[in-house]
């Protein structure tokens, strides 16, 4: 029975399903985004980004892109990528709430050495946006 029940959460999950929800209120209270970046390098193609972010305040709708960076100018365009997803996401959270997150948590997997160069560049970005909309930034690397 336990195989059955594991396979149908796999299943439920897949179809895009909720198996947790958060019904802490004085964290629903707080109005925030959680977004997660990854990236990782595809032999012969470029590097593969996924990214991320919830749209409500149970954290159980999301928002989600996926992008083949090429190796050419591949600083600019994680960059672009990144910033205008965060756009996007905000957008949508807009959409759905009628309002802007007071606060976005930034999850940001997949930095290698050399990228760590100009992740000040790509904070300072993502930065800007959120100032304008008066939304706290915070970032885990």
């Amino acid at each position: 029975m336990s195989v059955c029940s594991k396979i149908l959460l796999q299943i439920n999950t897949k179809l895009g399903g909720i198996l947790y929800k958060i019904q802490d209120k004085s964290l629903n209270d707080r109005k925030l985004m959680a977004i997660g970046v990854n990236s990782s390098h595809i032999k012969g193609k470029g590097t593969g980004v996924g990214m991320v972010a919830t749209i409500n305040d149970s954290f159980t709708n999301f928002f989600s892109k996926e992008a083949i960076i090429k190796e050419e100018n591949y600083k600019e365009h994680l960059q672009y990528n990144l910033s205008n997803f965060i756009e996007l996401a905000i957008g949508a959270y807009m959409k759905e709430n009628k309002n802007y997150p007071r606060g976005i948590i930034i999850y940001r997997q997949g930095v290698s050495l050399q990228q760590k160069e100009y992740l000040k560049e790509e904070i300072a970005k993502i930065d800007f946006t959120c100032k304008t909309k008066n939304i706290l930034l915070f970032i885990m690397l």
